[in-house]
């Protein structure tokens, strides 16, 4: 009987527990959303588009439209805690198992939103912010990456952090503005 409790639990915590921790990680992710000021941000999670080059392959994103700029933001939960390799270019990234190069999926729909917000105000230069999020944290990141290169690779931890930094720049959009980006975005997602 405790040898079948012990291997049991040998076995929640070699293959459960790295999936408990993803879910920790999106519950954490959430709470950080709820803390940014509903008059400045809007939260779209989990927002889908499709890619046109594989026109039956969808891309998740979470978009923050601010006043100050739009954060996409692309959740990549690894199963593993060791070190990432890979290459920004590259078409898989490693923790010793293959995975898509979460940049990659990010790209396509950097280019959508900017299509479609473009097209509702196309005299407004909105920043946009593209930002991976891996979790749970890694004990290391080992990437390729040009030194132009505009996306940024975060931890759940700081993510509250750095979008907040933006304020210190002027109000790009008013609240009407952004109430309209929402309405539209929702009405285009897949």
């Amino acid at each position: 009987m405790y040898f079948f409790l012990l291997a049991s639990l040998l076995i929640l915590l070699r293959f459960g527990f790295p999936l408990l921790k993803i879910r920790l990680c999106d519950s954490y992710i959430q709470d950080c959303y709820s803390t940014l000021d509903r008059d400045k941000y809007r939260i779209l999670t989990n927002y889908s588009i499709l890619l046109p080059d594989h026109p039956k392959k969808l891309v998740h994103v979470d978009l923050v439209l601010s006043l100050y700029g739009i954060f996409i933001i692309k959740r990549s939960p690894l199963k593993s805690t060791r070190v990432l390799y890979g290459d920004e270019q590259g078409e898989q990234w490693s923790t010793g198992k293959t995975l898509p190069n979460p940049i990659l999926q990010l790209k396509p729909g950097v280019k959508h939103i900017k299509a479609v917000i473009g097209d509702l105000l196309p005299d407004t230069a909105i920043p946009y912010y593209p930002i991976v999020l891996l979790y749970p944290k890694l004990k290391g990141i080992q990437l390729m990456r040009p030194k132009d290169s505009k996306i940024q690779i975060l931890y759940p931890k700081t993510l509250v952090a750095t979008i907040t930094a933006y304020q210190s720049q002027n109000e790009l959009l008013t609240e009407e503005e952004l109430a309209m980006l929402v309405k539209t975005l929702q009405a285009s997602a897949h």
